[in-house]
């Protein structure tokens, strides 16, 4: 199976979040798991459930002087009670959870964590700006260069190496990396509210795509978007078709 990495991005109430929700209800509907990481407010992404990873000290209080010699994140909280994060695939098969961002020591072992142990999961990152504010991490760059083989130490032996698909979620086309555009399959764009400077975009035949994209979304009704392919860098635009009485 080719995994997917998609950006979705545009302003927000522009539909990226509803149409965000609706994938990780498909893809949670067909027995997998999803997480979202950096989670805003409360309310956003409200089928998934909230846990609370152990941040560092945390987890050297429960585990110990010999994890922080080789420290690994293992360890969250969900419901009041301490969960395994290496058997998180099978324990949110068919649902969804999410956390909010975490500081980079602790989020750099989960996302090494993440690429280790879990697989046929949907991982979503909300608001990537901050994130990849700097670049992306090695752990970063694992998954997404290597999303066909994520969880590689499943537990589940038929879930071993299955991979994983990504969602990263901007606000504007001017906050996305370069590296992001060179690891996606695909870009969603709904409205924005400023022009971007597609210059920022290398990819000349993707610029020309990508500012296509921007003109018809311009004029088409609120919520309508765009998938631009990047294998075979060609755009198709969905209109919105508001409900009447």
């Amino acid at each position: 199976m080719n995994r997917k990495l998609i950006l979705i991005i545009g302003a927000q109430r522009s539909g990226k979040s509803y149409y965000s929700n609706e994938l990780i209800k498909e893809w949670t509907q067909a027995g997998n798991s999803a997480l979202v990481y950096n989670l805003g407010k409360p309310t956003d992404f409200a089928a998934a459930k909230e846990i609370f990873p152990l941040n560092f000290n945390q987890h050297a209080a429960q585990l110990g002087k010999a994890w922080k010699k080789e420290p690994e994140f293992l360890l969250y909280e969900y419901k009041d009670k301490l969960c395994d994060f290496r058997t998180f695939s099978k324990d949110w098969a068919g649902r969804a959870a999410k956390t909010a961002l975490m500081s980079n020591d602790i989020a750099a072992l989960m996302f090494e964590a993440y690429f280790q142990y879990v697989s046929n999961c949907l991982l979503v990152i909300d608001d990537a700006k901050s994130i990849f504010r700097y670049g992306l991490s090695a752990e970063h760059i694992q998954i997404f260069n290597r999303m066909n083989h994520t969880g590689r130490k499943n537990p589940v032996e038929n879930w071993r190496a299955k991979g994983s698909d990504v969602i990263i979620i901007f606000h504007s086309l001017d906050h996305v990396n370069e590296q992001l555009f060179d690891a996606a399959t695909h870009i969603i764009n709904f409205r924005y509210v400023f022009e971007p400077d597609f210059k920022n975009v290398a990819n000349l035949q993707l610029r020309a795509e990508l500012e296509k994209s921007f003109k018809a979304l311009s004029v088409a009704p609120k919520y309508s978007y765009t998938i631009t392919n990047l294998e075979l860098l060609k755009t198709k635009i969905f209109i919105h078709q508001p409900k009447t009485i």
